[in-house]
């Protein structure tokens, strides 16, 4: 975006957030909305619920196996394994002509194969990445070995949310295919894990975080050599690590103006989110509008790694059609940054990190406002028509999980706190609450074996 649309396009969410924050939904409203809107209640019983335990252990499970057996098995059968097994979720409700319908949309999606293809080439920039980063530590430092892991898990977290990004965009501006610019999402998945790392770390200096920052941006304009830099207190792996990404930026991810403007955009908004995000006086006005800009700004860096004939024909173009679908993708953006602060609550505010939650005196009346967004994105998705009624109906269910999984992640402090909020949650989570999260603790104690998975025949350099 342009400087003047990008300021025209802050000023109209903040304007909407503050309608939102003044003349919210009521409680009464925003339930008929979401039974209206979230069509799988008819299907929550108990028998599905226990079934969810089953199903969940066996995507968990696969997943795990997948980073060790991606080259040898078929994915796409893999998925409709468990889909589709005798004792899956699926398998009770979907009819035999269903389920094959099913099976073939996933067996012969071209865009499915192009997200395998291009996981299994991002599996590989990983290896190369790690390697040229660690080679020369300490072998025997576990510490290191567990940012290795959080490393790993970081950048395939972001790229999956870039795919996903991407995937929407496909769908809202009917492009013809699903556009992976592989280097550059590795690029924006491995640099943000770096200065996520760094802000979210309380004891990260501010000259520190400035020092990072520089260095990509100059690194990416100017082509500027790493030894230029003061490197007071960067460790030598995150040296290592800057000079493969810029590296990486510079000789293979089709620099362009766009992807230059989405990076500066970007690391400019992360600056300013370390500088206010612990300040005491941060004002309401500054909180919605580092919420805005690091939504937009997360949301256009990952739209840059478009072709810039592409992203010229359906970002930069004034036809009323794109200006509409912008419009979306602009809300979309702003509301996964409200769905990430509800889901990162609790370990944002053990950080002492200000995000939009704080314009709330409870925990509970942050949720409510987040579905309150929540239902009019999906609302405004329907009223587009961009989807056939089938696909429409899955967006408003993966979504309205999302949100309950975000609340439930925190449920601890909804819990004889807002009983309403709490029946909701039960309502419309198609999952079993206490089981997802036991399973969210299992992910993370094997996210400690990451680098043994990925790294496979390189580990003797650790």
């Amino acid at each position: 975006m342009q400087n003047k649309q990008l300021a025209q396009t802050v000023d109209k969410w903040r304007q909407y957030i503050c309608n939102k924050l003044a003349n919210p939904r009521s409680h009464k409203d925003a339930t008929e909305l979401l039974k209206k809107l979230n069509n799988n209640q008819t299907h929550i019983h108990s028998a599905v619920t226990h079934q969810s335990r089953i199903i969940i252990d066996k995507i968990v499970h696969a997943f795990s196996e997948s980073l060790i057996t991606i080259y040898d098995t078929n994915l796409f059968e893999s998925i409709c394994d468990i889909i589709f097994s005798h004792d899956g979720i699926c398998a009770v409700m979907l009819s035999d002509d269903t389920k094959k319908c099913v099976r073939d949309y996933i067996t012969q999606s071209p865009w499915l194969a192009t997200l395998h293809q291009g996981f299994i080439r991002t599996l590989d920039l990983i290896r190369e990445y790690v390697a040229a980063s660690y080679i020369d530590t300490e072998k025997s430092n576990l510490s290191l070995h567990n940012h290795i892991n959080e490393t790993i898990y970081n950048i395939i977290n972001c790229w999956i949310i870039s795919c996903v990004t991407l995937l929407f965009c496909k769908a809202l501006f009917c492009m013809p295919t699903l556009e992976l610019n592989l280097p550059y999402l590795f690029f924006v998945a491995a640099s943000y894990s770096i200065v996520d790392f760094a802000i979210d770390d309380n004891t990260t200096k501010l000259p520190i975080v400035k020092t990072i920052l520089k260095m990509f941006e100059q690194g990416i304009t100017c082509h500027a050599e790493i030894a230029q830099f003061q490197f007071a207190e960067i460790p030598k792996h995150i040296l290592n690590a800057i000079k493969h990404l810029i590296q990486t930026y510079n000789h293979h991810a089709d620099p362009n103006t766009t992807k230059l403007n989405g990076i500066i955009y970007s690391m400019a908004t992360e600056k300013e989110c370390f500088k206010r995000q612990r300040a005491e006086n941060i004002t309401n006005d500054e909180i919605i509008t580092l919420t805005i800009n690091k939504g937009l700004s997360t949301g256009y860096l990952i739209l840059a790694g478009l072709s810039q004939d592409i992203y010229d024909l359906y970002v930069n173009s004034d036809d009323d059609n794109n200006y509409n679908h912008r419009n979306l993708f602009n809300q979309y953006c702003i509301l996964l940054q409200l769905l990430d602060d509800l889901s990162d609550y609790t370990q944002d505010s053990a950080a002492g990190i200000t995000t939009s939650a704080k314009l709330f005196t409870t925990y509970p009346e942050f949720a409510w406002f987040v579905l309150d967004c929540l239902l009019d994105f999906l609302q405004a998705i329907q009223g587009a028509g961009i989807f056939d009624k089938w696909l429409n109906n899955g967006f408003n269910i993966v979504f309205v999980n999302y949100w309950c999984y975000c609340c439930n992640k925190n449920n601890k402090l909804i819990y004889d706190v807002d009983i309403e909020l709490i029946n909701l949650i039960t309502a419309n989570y198609m999952f079993d609450m206490e089981y997802v999260l036991q399973m969210r603790e299992q992910k993370h104690k094997k996210k400690y074996e990451l680098y043994k998975l990925i790294l496979r025949d390189q580990t003797q350099f650790f």
